[in-house]
């Protein structure tokens, strides 16, 4: 047996790098999705809601089809996310950018806190780095 070679395995593992600059990004795209996902399980609660003033019609049209509107696109923008799909960070990026300005142009119709901004501006810049990073790791550069 000492002269016989040990048959070199294909599952080989000893290249792979735990956390590596690409299992961040599927991490960070994964937890965006669940909060895009509940996001657009929010405003789906609103539309569907039966509480008073809905039933009784003194909810604003506008808010209700602003809500369904971002209600889809949440829910688009977080199933692709979650399966790390280009439209899926396409629809992510046009729903963020959509919020943002409707929370700027239509203060009247949605009553949005400042963190709705803050929180699409700062996952926009983390997607930038981590998404740097990973394909900086890819190229094999340093």
């Amino acid at each position: 047996m000492q002269g016989m070679k040990q048959k070199e395995s294909s599952d080989d593992f000893s290249k792979y790098k735990p956390w590596s600059p690409r299992d961040r990004f599927v991490a960070f795209l994964r937890v965006v999705s669940m909060a895009f996902l509940l996001r657009g399980l929010h405003f789906w609660i609103v539309i569907l809601s039966v509480s008073e003033p809905v039933a009784s019609g003194q909810v604003n049209g506008a808010l209700l089809r602003v809500s369904a509107l971002f209600g889809v696109l949440h829910f688009i923008a977080g199933v692709g996310l979650w399966l790390t799909a280009p439209w899926g960070m396409v629809m992510w990026a046009v729903t963020a950018i959509l919020e943002i300005l409707a929370s700027i142009f239509y203060t009247d119709i949605l009553s949005y806190s400042s963190f709705v901004g803050i929180f699409h501006l700062a996952t926009i810049i983390l997607f930038g780095v981590l998404w740097f990073f990973m394909r900086r790791d890819e190229m094999g550069t340093d």
